[in-house]
């Protein structure tokens, strides 16, 4: 994947991601199709966390000022921190609406 260069761009990969039934987790990172831990960029992950997905979307974003810019853009127009909102939901529906509002509030 290339990496994004507007907060339109993460938006659009993180629903890519989350486009499947069961692309979500609530816990760990990533998930292969056994349901065994894999890192987020492992080309056998079928399901993130949303901190998993961002990981696989923007990269390591600590020492990075764009990509740090990039996360705290996205969840501003999420109105969540997005990094943190993984742990408040139950329901993959719920991650999905939230990622369309915030691309929706995008220009």
């Amino acid at each position: 994947m290339t990496e994004p260069k507007t907060v339109a761009d993460v938006l659009d990969a993180l629903l890519a991601l989350y486009a499947a039934p069961g692309a979500w987790i609530r816990d760990g990172v990533a998930e292969d199709a056994a349901g065994r831990s894999v890192p987020a960029d492992s080309p056998e992950a079928i399901a993130w966390s949303l901190e998993g997905a961002l990981e696989r979307v923007i990269g390591e974003w600590e020492g990075n000022a764009h990509r740090t810019a990039l996360l705290c853009a996205a969840s501003e127009a999420c109105g969540v921190d997005l990094s943190d909102f993984n742990d408040t939901v139950r329901r993959q529906e719920v991650v999905v609406a939230v990622l369309r509002a915030g691309r929706d509030a995008v220009v």
